[in-house]
């Protein structure tokens, strides 16, 4: 066994170049929309206009991606919501006897 140790490998500084959201958050930066919250935090922690701008991108759409994915998730839960309430609805109507055959509900 070594015992070296193995430096950690170096992250890179880019963002993901397929990800919407940096591309978002690097168009409300460019187009003085910024998110106000976010802007007011990344200035307390920056030194300079460069690794400020950095900051916000990358805290931005971060931010944007939580959204999303929160968003996503509620629209599971709704769906899923909604697709119970038919089954349950449609075994309710089973088991009282809503399907006989014959029987006008009208």
């Amino acid at each position: 066994m070594s015992s070296e140790k193995s430096e950690p490998k170096e992250q890179d500084a880019t963002p993901e170049l397929d990800n919407p959201f940096y591309e978002q958050a690097l168009a409300e930066f460019d187009s003085e929309e910024r998110d106000s919250g976010v802007w007011a935090i990344v200035n307390a922690e920056s030194n300079d206009e460069e690794s400020s701008k950095r900051l916000y991108v990358k805290v931005r759409a971060d931010a944007l991606l939580k959204g999303y994915n929160l968003l996503a998730l509620v629209n599971r839960i709704i769906w899923f919501s909604a697709f119970g309430t038919v089954v349950l609805a449609g075994l309710a109507a089973f088991i009282g006897g809503a399907f006989k055959g014959g029987t006008n509900i009208l």
